[in-house]
C-alpha cells in the first residue's frame, strides 16, 4: 500500500465515492484543471469517459471544454469549509489540502486559512514564473501563514522543474514540501 493523493476539482467531474478509499491526502484544487499541454481544458477523451457517452454523439461536439466551465462546487471561499468537512467525513484518515494558483495569492491565502484546511499546496509551476519570482511567493505564502496565525501550517509547493539545489532553497524559504514529479520522469 503507497500513499495516495486524490486530486479533487471543484467541478467534481469524474469522482465516485470509491476514490476516497485509501486517500492519504485529498488535494481540493481551488483553481481550474490544467491538462498536461498546460490548456484549462478537458479532452474529448475525458468528457466521454466521464460522461459515458456514444462514440459517434460526443459531448460539445468532440472539441475540448474549457475548465471551470461547469458548475462549481465550491463557488467561493465562504463555502471551502463546509467542504472540507464533507471530505473529511468521506475519507476520516486523510488530510485535506487546499491548492492555490498564484495569481490571486494575497486575497485567496487569507481567505481559505479561514476554511481550516489542513495545509496549502502553493501551485506555481506556470512558465511565467522566473526561480526568482517562486522563491519570493513562497516566502510571501509562510510569512503570510505565520501572521495569520498558522505557523505550523503545511506549505507545499509545485514549483515545476527545480534542481536538488533550488528545492533545497524553497524549503529553507518556507516549504514544507516540494513536487518533484518530474525527476522520476526519464
Amino acid at each position: 500500500f503507497l500513499p495516495r493523493i486524490l486530486p479533487y476539482y471543484v467541478d467534481r467531474f469524474g469522482l465516485i465515492p470509491a476514490d476516497f478509499v485509501g486517500a492519504s491526502v485529498i488535494d481540493v484544487r481551488l483553481c481550474p484543471y490544467q491538462n498536461h499541454l498546460r490548456r484549462f481544458a478537458y479532452s474529448p477523451e475525458q468528457i466521454q469517459r466521464w460522461e459515458r457517452t456514444d462514440a459517434d454523439k460526443p459531448l460539445a461536439g468532440g472539441g475540448y471544454v474549457g475548465a471551470a466551465t461547469f458548475p462549481a462546487d465550491i463557488a467561493s471561499t465562504d463555502q471551502a469549509a463546509t467542504k472540507f468537512e464533507q471530505l473529511r467525513k468521506l475519507s476520516p484518515g486523510a488530510v485535506v489540502m487546499a491548492s492555490l494558483l498564484p495569481y490571486e495569492l494575497r486575497q485567496d491565502i487569507r481567505a481559505i486559512v479561514k476554511s481550516a484546511p489542513d495545509g496549502i499546496i502553493l501551485r506555481i509551476d506556470q512558465p511565467e514564473f522566473s526561480p526568482f519570482q517562486v522563491a519570493s511567493m513562497v516566502a510571501y505564502a509562510k510569512r503570510k501563514l505565520e501572521q495569520l496565525g498558522h505557523p505550523d501550517m503545511s506549505l507545499w509547493v509545485v514549483p515545476g522543474q527545480v534542481t536538488p539545489n533550488d528545492a533545497a532553497k524553497l524549503i529553507g524559504l518556507g516549504a514544507s514540501a516540494i513536487a518533484i514529479d518530474h525527476w522520476m520522469k526519464p
